[in-house]
Formats: structure tokens, sequence, C-alpha cells
């Protein structure tokens, strides 16, 4: 009895180890032609990326996690083609290493409700030259400028990259269209 009561102690501990350990991207999915990818990662977060147009949007509450490479970003098997990012209403920081590694990323909208952008958030995503926000683009520039994040500055390293504003329902749109696709291929892989 002692010893199948210790077995099962075992065994719930490695349960719980393997779940911890689970990378993030394990809770992927994506159609069969795998035109859409879409996922879950940290507590409240979701991904959508169309490969066809290169568009990932980022949705959720509250600061993304840290991504490291024991714990990767979810995207990170296509991160290299990423051309267009949206950052949803309600994410309200960026960490370290988000989406480092983005080197065809060039244009990001940044959603009125972020307060931080970690400076190595974008490492190594040297060809972002659109620059968009859905708030205040003065409140925008004056994150990047105390933050240092060079990829969102120009060569100078000292001027932030032109802010652009966008009407929140415009992005509001584009996320609809996005969880629309995402959506369909979710029946799409039930079936």
């Amino acid at each position: 009895m002692k010893n199948k009561k210790q077995l099962l102690v075992y065994l719930a501990e490695a349960l719980l180890i393997v779940a911890i350990l689970l990378p993030a991207h394990w809770f992927a999915y994506s159609t069969p032609d795998e035109d859409v990818l879409f996922g879950e990662f940290g507590n409240s977060f979701t991904y959508i990326y169309n490969k066809e147009s290169g568009l990932m949007t980022v949705r959720g509450q509250g600061n993304l996690p840290f991504f490291n490479q024991s714990s990767p970003a979810p995207w990170r098997g296509f991160r290299g083609e990423i051309v267009r990012l949206i950052i949803d209403e309600g994410i309200t920081g960026i960490s370290a290493r988000t989406f480092a590694g983005c080197e065809n990323l060039e244009e990001v909208v940044f959603p009125a409700s972020l307060s931080i952008i970690d400076t190595l958030a974008f490492q190594g995503d040297d060809n972002i030259r659109y620059v968009r926000t859905t708030g205040d683009p003065e409140e925008l520039r004056q994150i990047i400028e105390d933050n240092r994040v060079k990829e969102l500055m120009l060569e100078d390293g000292e001027t932030v990259a032109e802010v652009e504003q966008l009407s929140q329902r415009d992005v509001q749109e584009e996320v609809k269209a996005q969880q629309a696709l995402a959506d369909e291929a979710s029946k799409t892989t039930q079936t």
C-alpha cells in the first residue's frame, strides 16, 4: 500500500513537471493547409497568423510574457515570415525578446493601452518602417524613447520613427477579420 501511494505521488509530481515545462507553442493550431496558425500562450493571450498576408495579431490582457530559448515564443518557427504585427487593445507591456528575430517585420500597430516596451522587445528586427498606434502618437514616441527601443528609432539612434495614428475602428476591423479566419480554421481542424 505504501509503495502504491509513493508511486502515485511520484507520478503526480512528474505530470506537474511536464505541465510546467510544456512549451507554449504546443498549444498551437493550424488549418490543414497551414494558411492560418493560431494558438494560446501565457495565461490569457492568443495569436493569429495569416501566412498569406504575413499579418500576426496578438490579443490578451496585461503584459506579454518573457520568452527565451528554454521557453520560446509560440511564433518562433515562423517569426521570419511576419511582415505586419497588430498588438491588440488590452496589452499593456511587451517583454524582452517577445518579437526578437522577426527580421521581415515592417509594420507594428500598438494599442492605446500600451505603457511599456522593453529595450530588447524587437531585438534584431531592423526592417520596421511603419510604427502606428490607436493611442496618442506622442505618448508612444515617449515610451519608445524612454526605453531606448532602437529598432523603432531612426538611424541616428536618437529620433523615433514617425508614429502614425490609426483609428481604433480600423484596427478592430482587421482584428475581427483575423479572428474570423481563426474561427473558420478551428472549425476545419475539429472536423
